[in-house]
């Protein structure tokens, strides 16, 4: 009946709409058919109960092809009348005893949309297959998704029971169960699950129930609600340990049969320091380091997260070092414990705790790399690079990759341009791998020549659309260093004729013709085409306009295209320049001072300032025009467009 079942679920309409199910034939027509299938079905279950067998046992050859027919007229139906196929599929459950049936009623209530039938379903399918993983999910699933709390919480139950009869731990059944508490997208039905799951069966004496109610709760941000779950459940995790040493138990034997539950990964925080790293201006971005380190306590770490993100980092600290002194020769929470450190700004405390580390476990992978960074960051090189060195040598292969970035970000900072593009060639896996080969590419541009850079750009593989922008971005921005425009320009045009509508290109081409090789009809094609199929895109609005207004005199439509730009933006400075200049340009200056001051207040842009100063000259206010234009040299010194206008002013 089963293969029946799946086979006939897999035929798709022809593409006809499906008649109303009154014009369907045969049982599907037939009222009182299927009265009479129903009533046979249910003088077939009494029967089949009153023996203590199957259903389909009692079947009758028409029965059977009464149920083939249904089932393919409700296959083709379902599409379109999907709580008509419901229907059958349900009839046939109750006439098979089939959980399939069940599973396809279930399937077509979902796609109606209809809570009430979807639980009718589940709860059959369920009953159908008391002993299926899957049926129990599913019914636990669509109870979380309807706001069913109390059933839901009984569902939980029998889940965590079947996982802990396959050998789970109860941390383990809590793990796997909490996708489906988040997959409701609902953070009071899904904590209110959570809870009621405490109150009616761990009497709130689990401290892996309550670490399953602070991870929920932490992933719905509510931080404050998860510190206090994570806070009960480590007292009463504490408590239990403290228990065990009073009867004589190994600690180590609680903690190992506790340990199973939320695999704890280093690479969140030792990520801390490497954006700090490219916060101080070396430009180091994420490693790459593995995410399989074993997990650390699975209670005090969260916790600890938690608390120091919300402000209370000695508090933080402070349950890390209780850990550390049950724990002292845990690796994996002493190197949280140094993150947490660096990220308090207690950056001695922190390099002394990965220094004590490696001191004792030479081979700790993680702890050398995070005194690396650390030593990086204290602008101790050639100390930082004894470390990541280390990496290349005893490292597996994501570290190696992670270490090998960093050793060419070193090279840089030493000027040894040649050594860091080696470098950077042979990180060719990881996350860093495609920054890396970038970063090669920008140095062989500068310190070689374009061709090799180029050629080397080639043998990049984007991981993402992002990344193939990137690659055309920059192979044009090398050739307009070497000032070979005109091959800069064929980059974008063979990268449009590629990707045919994309206006993100159209954009950048229209922008390197106009200001690298004055080509003003191409920058107008291309921001016309861009408003044609955007007619709200402000970038194309405002630079249109600006140029309309700055290279020839169709300044009412110029006006027009930047009042659209300024609706649309009405704080963005250059649109504020744009409508200075243009009115300026139409002979209103006295206007156009207000918008260029408005946009320079935002911006202390040079352009933004040459512009002001330039209106301000024209209405007589020399000495406002020089203050504006020297305070601006000031902040921009060298800016030729500024320079050019105080030579044009005689000042």
């Amino acid at each position: 009946m089963g293969a029946i079942l799946y086979l006939s679920g897999s035929v798709v309409s022809a593409g006809a709409a499906v008649s109303p199910p009154s014009s369907l034939p045969m049982m599907a027509q037939s009222e009182s058919m299927q009265e009479s299938m129903q009533e046979s079905m249910q003088e077939n279950a009494s029967v089949a109960e009153a023996k203590g067998e199957s259903p389909s046992s009692h079947l009758t050859d028409q029965m059977v092809a009464d149920i083939i027919y249904s089932v393919l007229v409700a296959s083709v139906a379902g599409e379109d009348y999907p709580l008509y196929a419901w229907q059958i599929y349900m009839d046939v459950a109750r006439l098979s005893g089939d959980p399939a049936a069940a599973e396809f009623a279930l399937k077509y209530a979902r796609q109606a949309k209809d809570a009430e039938k979807s639980i009718q379903s589940v709860y059959r399918w369920a009953e159908l297959s008391p002993e299926g993983d899957e049926p129990t999910k599913a019914l636990f699933r669509t109870l979380v998704m309807v706001g069913r709390v109390d059933e839901a919480a009984v569902q939980l139950e029998k889940i965590l029971q079947r996982f802990e009869a396959e050998g789970l731990t109860r941390g383990q059944a809590l793990k796997e169960s909490l996708p489906i508490l988040i997959e409701a997208k609902n953070p009071d039905i899904a904590t209110r699950v959570l809870r009621r799951h405490i109150e009616k069966y761990d009497g709130r004496k689990d401290h892996w129930a309550l670490l399953a109610l602070g991870t929920i709760l932490g992933h719905f941000q509510r931080p404050m609600e998860a510190i206090s779950a994570l806070e009960e459940a480590r007292t009463i995790y504490i408590a239990s340990l403290d228990d065990e040493s009073e009867t004589g138990a190994p600690e180590g034997e609680m903690e190992d049969s506790s340990s199973a539950a939320l695999e704890e990964d280093r690479a969140i925080h030792i990520a801390s320091l490497d954006d700090e790293a490219g916060a101080s201006g070396s430009g180091m971005e994420d490693s790459a380091l593995p995410k399989d380190s074993p997990p650390a306590d699975q209670i005090t770490v969260p916790l600890a997260r938690l608390l120091h993100a919300n402000g209370r980092s000695d508090d933080a600290l402070s349950i890390l070092e209780e850990f550390i002194e049950r724990s002292p020769d845990n690796n994996d929470v002493r190197i949280i414990y140094g993150h947490t450190l660096f990220e308090s700004g207690r950056r001695d405390q922190s390099r002394a705790v990965f220094e004590d580390i490696v001191a004792k476990s030479p081979s700790d992978i993680n702890a050398r790399y995070a005194l690396a960074i650390l030593l990086l960051q204290s602008n101790q090189i050639d100390e930082a690079a004894e470390q990541f060195k280390f990496i290349t040598e005893e490292g597996q292969t994501n570290e190696v990759y992670a270490a090998l970035f960093y050793l060419a970000r070193i090279a840089e900072i030493r000027r040894e341009f040649i050594e860091a593009i080696s470098l950077y060639r042979r990180v060719r896996q990881g996350d860093n791998s495609f920054t890396a080969q970038v970063r090669a590419v920008e140095l062989l541009a500068e310190h070689r020549n374009v061709v090799l850079a180029r050629n080397h750009l080639r043998t990049i593989r984007p991981r993402s659309w992002q990344d193939v922008m990137g690659i055309i971005q920059l192979e044009s921005r090398i050739l307009v260093d070497a000032e070979l425009y005109e091959d800069a320009l064929a980059v974008y045009d063979k990268a449009i004729n590629r990707f045919k509508g994309n206006l993100e290109l159209l954009y950048q081409r229209g922008i390197l013709a106009i200001e690298y090789l004055d080509r003003f009809d191409i920058m107008e094609s291309d921001m016309r085409a861009i408003l044609e199929a955007d007619p709200n895109n402000v970038d194309a609005l405002n630079t249109l306009g600006y140029t309309l207004a700055d290279r020839t005199d169709q300044y009412e439509e110029a006006h027009e295209l930047i009042s659209r730009a300024l609706r649309l933006a009405p704080d963005n400075h250059y649109i504020l320049d744009s409508m200075g200049w243009v009115l300026y340009r139409m002979g209103q200056s006295e206007r156009a001072v207000d918008y260029l001051r408005r946009a320079l207040t935002r911006n202390p842009d040079a352009e933004i300032a040459a512009h002001l100063g330039e209106v301000l000259w024209s209405l007589n206010r020399k000495d406002e025009a020089r203050n504006v234009l020297e305070a601006a040299l000031q902040m921009n010194p060298g800016d030729e467009e500024l320079l050019d206008s105080l030579r044009r002013f005689g000042m």
